[in-house]
């Protein structure tokens, strides 16, 4: 009996002592990591446990961690869990069975590490042990996600670098000064675009910081599995942790990149607001006329804004149109700007018409840039469309005109 006691402890003293070296998958190793599952009332029964106090003698006990435990519960055929309790109590087991999660906190500390916990007076701290076979074909499994992830960031990060860029392309070519005294507001949509652009070029950093976090990740995780390779069945504990620690940062990275282009992707629908969804009013002209009603000349009506978006690849003002026609009451009509990647719509409420004299009607004022002039600014487009219903009665009154010098 006492032989027999001895051996066992030798056995098992000795899969301690060689744990950290010893190669997953050798005589004795089955699992090459663990990860932290839940903290429960666990009620397995003691016939699928396996006890550290009962299997190592009290000379070769450790204090206790979630990595002594793992390192003995490893070597335990058929565990595929293991639990703490009590900050010292291991045991490993082939399943457990949560009673339930009230009752109690895994709040003691563990006996051989402050910073952790180790289960509590009435449960345990559950942790999953990754087996020997599962290790490499996890890290492929974080290889392919990460690629997706890398898509999504440098897609999301493209669009809206390249919006930035139109929005700034937008803001130089907005060049209106000779009407800049008689309604500033027709200058600032310059300074707005180049704002709006900064926005979106910050958006696109986002994702670019995120896409680049996760090539490294993914660098290191891919020469940490090559070095796992290489080693073949000399590899130890060392190869196997640097495998599951790229492994781990690599999923994080991917979930941040993912995340990061997500909101990118957010933040240009955010720009775009109203006109976000791109739905083109079909034939919008029946119930919006343009300003003014004169072949090769573009306005810009001075009607009070209410609101203003901008979005990429649209080219059709149908668009602000079919947001201005959800808007009943206080939207009345719409004025756009595009060049090639950004298109712009600032919504016009009724306020704004002016008097003239001896004029009992209503005038809406415009700044009239001529044909030639736009192509001379590098614009796809300009223009000021407002609602029949509003114009019906009123008078469209040109207060400057801008054309090629």
């Amino acid at each position: 009996m006492t032989v027999a006691w001895l051996v066992l402890v030798a056995s098992v003293s000795a899969s301690l002592l060689r744990s950290s070296t010893s190669t997953c998958g050798s005589r004795g190793v089955f699992a090459d990591g663990f990860s932290r599952t839940t903290c429960a009332d666990d009620v397995s029964p003691s016939s699928v446990r396996t006890y550290y106090a009962d299997n190592v003698r009290k000379m070769y006990q450790r204090k206790m961690t979630p990595d002594v435990c793992f390192q003995f519960c490893r070597s335990v055929e058929n565990a595929k869990f293991f639990g703490i309790s009590h900050g010292k109590d291991c045991y490993c087991t082939k399943y457990f069975h949560a009673k339930s999660t009230s009752g109690g906190e895994c709040d003691n500390i563990c006996e051989g590490d402050n910073k952790q916990k180790c289960g509590g007076l009435e449960k345990s701290s559950l942790f999953e042990m990754h087996m020997c076979a599962e290790g490499n074909s996890r890290a492929e499994g974080a290889l392919t996600a990460a690629e997706d992830g890398l898509s999504e960031a440098s897609d999301a990060a493209g669009q809206a670098k390249a919006f930035g860029q139109a929005l700034a392309d937008l803001s130089k070519r907005w060049e209106m000064t000779p009407a800049c005294s008689l309604y500033p507001a027709v200058c600032d949509l310059a300074g707005h675009f180049q704002k709006q652009g900064f926005a979106a070029n910050a958006l696109a950093r986002e994702s670019e910081a995120a896409r680049d976090d996760l090539r490294m990740a993914k660098l290191d995780l891919e020469t940490a599995k090559t070095n796992f390779e290489d080693a073949g069945d000399d590899a130890t504990q060392v190869e196997y942790d640097e495998l599951e620690k790229n492994t781990t940062n690599l999923r994080k990275q991917t979930i941040n990149a993912k995340a990061k282009a997500t909101g990118t992707l957010q933040g240009l629908k955010r720009m775009a607001g109203g006109i976000a969804k791109k739905t083109a009013l079909a034939d919008f002209t029946k119930f919006y006329t343009a300003v003014p009603q004169e072949d090769d000349h573009h306005a810009f009506c001075m009607l009070d804004r209410t609101e203003s978006f901008e979005v990429a690849n649209v080219t059709d003002p149908a668009v602000c149109a079919d947001y201005c026609q959800g808007q009943v009451s206080t939207c009345v009509g719409f004025n756009y700007q595009a060049v090639d990647g950004a298109f712009a719509c600032e919504f016009l409420k009724g306020t704004g018409t002016v008097k003239k004299e001896l004029s009992l009607s209503n005038w809406i004022p415009v700044i009239v840039v001529t044909e030639s002039k736009v192509q001379d600014l590098g614009l796809a487009g300009m223009g000021c469309y407002v609602k029949a219903t509003f114009l019906n009665g009123k008078k469209v009154a040109v207060e400057k005109k801008i054309i090629k010098e």
